[in-house]
């Protein structure tokens, strides 16, 4: 019975059916027992932000191999399939033995949405690239497990993933198949799959990032799977320095920047932008971030 019990998911479920059938038993008793649900809701949200936080980060830093995250991505695809399963049948059973709403023959037409409207998200003043930039970037590194803001915790978990990147081992072997495809074979690591593992973890850093706009923005809208959108992220990539780790970040910014400025100036943004990342080529061709670092280099050396 121990063994059976010790799961925390069975804990929880097993809670949830104590509490529906005490509220069926005795309403009032249940209604006096909030405080305690409030109490476990609040644990849970306190630790939503630590938990994103060490899967994102920890999480692929400790996968050892490729075939180590080929099972990591189908068992938690697996769990996601029967969770989903499970919680639809259920919905469909609840709705079919309870059938909320029978019986009221109340016409939805009539209804009115006045009182709606306190529901409704609050815009601010301003809006676009620099309140997303602001709201994306934490103050510190301690408010954003502190407030439970998902957004930042990500911003952060990315950040640490790409720290731990280029200093690690891995990050080593990957430069070494990144410049000799050779010697790389010859050390007995195989630049295919350190290729391969680099776009897994890439593709996981941009699944992170794509969670943020559908919070950003509140909806995923299908023009954003346009190839137009790589290509700016190319661009993107390009003007800041494919070499670099703070390089894509930079050109990421300085285009949006850009594009918000332009919009607001011109109809014909799109012109401008273009002239820019033409005069960015033609003076950075390797990108912002080597040409600057190519620059501190060359001060360097005249003052010695």
């Amino acid at each position: 019975m121990r063994k059976i019990m010790r799961p925390i998911y069975i804990q929880v479920l097993l809670g949830v059916i104590i509490g529906a059938g005490l509220g069926f038993v005795a309403p009032n008793i249940a209604t006096q027992m909030k405080p305690l649900g409030d109490l476990f809701v609040s644990l849970v949200h306190l630790l939503i932000a630590p938990l994103v936080f060490c899967t994102v980060s920890m999480g692929v830093a400790r996968v050892s191999s490729l075939g180590h995250a080929g099972r990591i991505g189908l068992t938690a695809l697996f769990y996601f399939l029967i969770a989903s399963t499970f919680a639809l049948l259920f919905g469909l059973t609840v709705g079919l033995v309870v059938q909320p709403g029978a019986g009221l023959n109340i016409d939805p037409s009539t209804l009115s949405m006045a009182g709606l409207d306190r529901f409704r998200p609050k815009e601010g003043a301003a809006s676009g690239f620099f309140d997303m930039v602001l709201h994306m970037l934490p103050s510190n590194m301690v408010s954003p497990f502190v407030q439970g803001d998902v957004i930042q915790v990500v911003v952060l978990a990315v950040a640490a993933l790409a720290w731990w990147l280029r200093r690690s081992a891995f990050g080593s072997i990957l430069v070494a198949a990144r410049d000799n495809e050779t010697r790389t074979r010859a050390f007995g690591y195989s630049p295919y799959l350190i290729r391969l593992i680099a776009f897994v973890i890439s593709g996981a850093m941009a699944g992170a990032m794509g969670y943020l706009t559908a919070a950003q923005h509140g909806f995923v809208a299908p023009q954003m799977l346009a190839w137009q959108n790589s290509a700016t992220v190319l661009v993107m990539v390009l003007i800041g320095g494919k070499d670099t780790t703070s390089g894509p970040a930079l050109g990421a910014i300085l285009l949006l920047l850009a594009e918000e400025v332009l919009q607001r100036t011109t109809e014909h943004w799109l012109i401008g932008v273009g002239l820019i990342i033409v005069a960015l080529v033609i003076a950075a061709p390797n990108g912002i971030v080597p040409y600057l670092a190519q620059a501190l280099r060359s001060k360097r050396v005249q003052h010695a």
